[in-house]
């Protein structure tokens, strides 16, 4: 997707929450997505969990079967981190 002019802004809801919401003009039109503020650091946090546990678990190489794929990351990321802190140890 062509992402060629994005804009983000904070807005109040009816209930009084704040969102935050990315406005996307496309090719094809424009896009909206809203998002609660506490989603936003939520989705930051499980992003960056993921890019740790692909690296941690040599998902990046490029001989690894799994190399490209995220699947699966969730359910093995404690035992990863587990690893990771006895390795740097």
């Amino acid at each position: 997707m062509d992402k060629s002019n994005i804009e983000t802004s904070m807005n109040n809801t009816a209930s009084g929450q704040m969102v935050s919401t990315d406005v996307f003009t496309t090719s094809g039109g424009v896009m909206m997505a809203a998002y609660k503020t506490e989603w936003v650091e939520e989705d930051r946090k499980r992003s960056l969990d993921m890019q740790r546990w692909y690296v941690l678990d040599g998902r990046h190489r490029p001989d690894h079967p799994q190399n490209g794929v995220y699947t699966g990351l969730s359910e093995i990321g404690a035992e990863l981190d587990r690893f990771d802190e006895e390795d740097a140890a």
